[in-house]
């Protein structure tokens, strides 16, 4: 598998979402960013830069879909837009602070707990980890074939 591919690719599994909140956009968008995440040669101002072309093509669905996909919050479109907006120039205020490159996900953490606290105990985990481990879920672990809870949750077999 490459470094870019989304670690449950070709498995049939899709992301699950909560039931509040907006609706979540389409599956493509979440591959691309997962794509986006998971590249090792992508640096972080080239990562932003590749977000911003696929806001210009899909709107602020993308940020809502990012956002998801690393804090488990969804937002509204707009709110999202800014919210991701602010998460990358509090990123730059803590790198001018501190002198240094600051990864994205401590800016993204640094401003959902101090500057905008949305999250009150939050747990990092890698996220190919939670992916795989939310994705066991619904399958049996002998057989490989889902099990009852993947069919009561998507009812049709998506």
């Amino acid at each position: 598998m490459s470094s870019s591919e989304h670690p449950l690719a070709g498995s049939g599994w899709a992301p699950v979402y909560p039931d509040s909140g907006p609706e979540p956009g389409k599956p493509e968008i979440v591959e691309v960013i997962y794509g986006l995440l998971y590249r090792d040669d992508l640096g972080i101002d080239p990562l932003i830069a590749a977000l911003q072309e696929l806001e210009e093509q899909e709107g602020p669905v993308v940020y809502v879909e990012l956002l998801y996909l690393l804090t488990h919050m969804r937002f509204e479109p707009e709110e999202a837009r800014k919210h991701w907006k602010a998460v990358v120039r509090h990123r730059e205020e803590l790198e001018a602070a501190v002198g240094y490159e600051v990864d994205l996900s401590v800016g993204l953490l640094s401003y959902f707990v101090q500057v905008s606290p949305k999250l009150k105990n939050p747990k990092v985990i890698e996220l190919k980890l939670f992916e795989e481990t939310r994705a066991s879920a619904y399958r049996d672990e002998l057989t490989g074939l889902h099990n009852f809870r993947f069919f009561q949750e998507f009812p049709g077999g998506r």
